[in-house]
């Protein structure tokens, strides 16, 4: 996870979002905050293959001698050090990455942690879930049955793209946002009298 992203005042400030949605609506909030949904390979080996490139041709075209074993093995060493290093970038990574491809792998990542944090299984279908892929730059909201029948598809679509924008910012950007949504659900999802917190809101 991206160094400083995650500090314990956002922490704090994502637990006071999903706490101020839940303690005014019958929604379950849950917030996923991943580094990244997967491992964009061919960026890292599209800087390599064109690092090497550029070192043979350097040594072939230089005025300089290198002996036919340099010519040989030393681009493919540059090659390997330059794409080991682009993953210190993820600008770099993102930039060579398009970003459907981003979306679409981030929305399936998102699917399964709804499954697997449970979120389907709230007794009043009200479960949503956040997640978010700092390196990719992508959040997904995935809202269950009791949500999406209130909530228009325009409201979901805005969403997310107000959280994408956060998540390049801060958790206490992201958590704002959250927060942002707690009339919006108190009018939509009311919170009845029986509501219990029925998930973990561990970030």
């Amino acid at each position: 996870m991206p160094k400083g992203f995650l500090t314990e005042p956002g922490k704090a400030a994502l637990a006071g979002a999903i706490a101020a949605v839940e303690n005014a609506s019958s929604v379950e909030v849950v917030v996923a905050i991943r580094r990244r949904s997967r491992i964009w390979v061919h960026a890292h080996v599209l800087v390599g293959v064109v690092t090497a490139l550029a070192a043979s041709a350097y040594m072939l075209f230089s005025d300089t001698d290198f002996s036919l074993t340099s010519i040989w093995i030393d681009p493919f060493l540059v090659g390997l050090g330059a794409g080991l290093l682009s993953t210190l970038f993820p600008p770099l990574v993102r930039a060579l990455t398009p970003r459907g491809w981003r979306q679409r792998a981030c929305t399936a990542a998102a699917a399964a942690t709804f499954l697997e944090r449970g979120v389907h299984g709230t007794s009043g279908r009200t479960g949503v879930l956040v997640y978010v892929s700092l390196i990719d730059q992508v959040a997904i909201v995935i809202a269950d049955a009791g949500v999406t029948k209130v909530w228009e598809p325009g409201q979901l679509q805005r969403a997310q793209q107000a959280l994408t924008a956060a998540s390049a910012e801060s958790a206490e950007a992201l958590a704002k946002v959250i927060a942002g949504w707690t009339d919006e659900f108190a009018a939509l999802v009311p919170r009845a009298s029986a509501d219990v917190n029925e998930l973990p809101d561990a970030i």
